[in-house]
């Protein structure tokens, strides 16, 4: 693998649609809204990234034989979409579940990661959302047995044509390696499949209901993502396969939603916390102010990464929540505009305060540095907070020690965020002792 991944600049000049696009679009887009006007995006299909072939087996024939601890949904084609498993071709078999666990990942830098999610065969089926649109298809079921084991069960899968070797990323899943089309498959092994679980989607509940008796019973975000996706969930009139990227989110806004009244009953923090961290080239600073729950996040992308490749210097956005409302709010009901990355975001502080029975008024600052190169996926957003927060916090008593402790600290300068922040825009008698 090359020693650096990629130099996003070198990408303009070997890449010449690139030449023939308004880069400045591409930290507002990234990758998603298409604001270029083409089908897919230029820059994310020039990355050409690939680990070095020694740490899997090499794909010779129309079958794979491995464990597989994770399913994909796409969303491209809905209600249409491509479905499978991701099957491990890692040499080394105890990475299987490594490679499906992001909260696993912090301690690897971006290269491992894409060689670990490179080891990852995707399994592609044409299948409708609607189980009783499939025809029966007995790779729906599979799937969702696969789904339900909490541990990487064996099968063998067999493909239209040899899986292309190639790797794909996105701002919002998790880097995606080889695929190919799928025609059927065999498992090998037993599913693992906890008597909770079978016992909750069996009940006629919704599905955010059944997903947040999962999660206080301990089963893992990642888990559960995966769940929602396979179409387990909900009242059996409504159950239907949900794209990757959109289970990934609606996890963690109903998991957050779900917390969010709990705060009402929990003390303020006693004083000002700041915890600063840092994962893969995001830089993290969250910020706890004594009050009841509000909660702000600003993404500040620096220039000369992969979507501020335009003459930008630098590009900022910030969605908030909890300021309109009162006594019994209950979450935010549209759609933040920085998509999974504010819900994610949300989600680990909303953890943090409920394992320590308190609320506040929250600000995250996140600063993308030239450091992530290459988007990973919206886990790291929520695994970067979550480590922040597990760093011994520094404790101020005024905001106005916020800002003296935050001059020099950022790469924007504090006045840049607290200028359009309506926490401190707020007063209150705090202030003024």
């Amino acid at each position: 693998m090359q020693s650096r991944i990629i130099d996003p600049k070198e990408l303009v000049k070997t890449n010449p649609v690139l030449q023939h696009i308004d880069l400045n679009l591409c930290v507002d887009c990234k990758a998603v809204k298409r604001l270029c006007g083409m089908a897919r995006c230029p820059l994310i299909d020039a990355l050409d990234v690939y680990p070095d072939q020694e740490n899997y087996q090499k794909i010779t024939s129309h079958s794979i034989f491995g464990p597989t601890p994770q399913i994909f949904i796409g969303s491209q084609g809905y209600p249409r979409v491509n479905s499978g498993p991701l099957t491990s071709i890692l040499l080394d078999g105890k990475l299987a579940d490594k490679a499906a666990n992001p909260a696993l990942w912090t301690d690897l830098d971006l290269k491992e990661i894409i060689s670990l999610r490179y080891g990852m065969v995707r399994g592609k089926k044409d299948l409708y959302i609607k189980p009783e649109r499939t025809k029966k298809d007995r790779i729906y079921d599979q799937l969702q047995q696969l789904t339900l084991s909490t541990n990487a069960v064996h099968i063998e899968s067999f493909y239209t044509t040899m899986p292309r070797q190639s790797t794909t990323f996105d701002i919002e899943i998790q880097p995606m390696g080889p695929s190919g089309v799928l025609s059927k498959l065999d498992i090998a092994s037993n599913p693992k499949i906890p008597k909770q679980v079978d016992y909750i989607l069996g009940d006629e509940l919704t599905a955010t209901t059944q997903i947040n008796e999962l999660y206080e019973r301990k089963f893992d975000v990642y888990y559960l993502q995966n769940i929602l996706s396979a179409g387990l969930t909900g009242l059996q009139d409504s159950k239907k396969l949900v794209p990757t990227r959109w289970s990934i989110t609606a996890t963690d806004d109903m998991i957050g939603k779900n917390m969010i009244p709990q705060l009402r009953d929990y003390p303020w923090v006693r004083d000002i916390e700041i915890y600063s961290g840092n994962l893969l080239g995001n830089e993290y600073t969250v910020i706890f102010m004594p009050g009841q729950w509000s909660f702000e996040n600003f993404e500040t992308w620096m220039s000369g990464g992969i979507f501020t490749l335009g003459d930008t210097g630098w590009q900022t956005s910030y969605c908030h929540e909890g300021f309109e409302v009162k006594e019994y709010y209950k979450g935010r009901t549209k759609y933040a505009s920085q998509a999974g990355g504010y819900y994610a975001s949300r989600l680990a502080v909303l953890e943090h305060l409920n394992q320590r029975h308190r609320q506040a008024k929250v600000m995250i600052l996140r600063e993308i540095t030239p450091d992530y190169v290459v988007p990973v996926g919206v886990w790291q957003v929520r695994e970067g907070v979550r480590q922040t927060l597990r760093a011994t916090p520094v404790h101020l008593n005024t905001k106005a020690e916020i800002k003296s402790y935050l001059k020099g600290r950022l790469h924007l300068e504090i006045d840049h965020y607290l200028s359009k922040s309506l926490t401190f825009r707020q007063s209150s008698l705090d202030d003024f002792f």
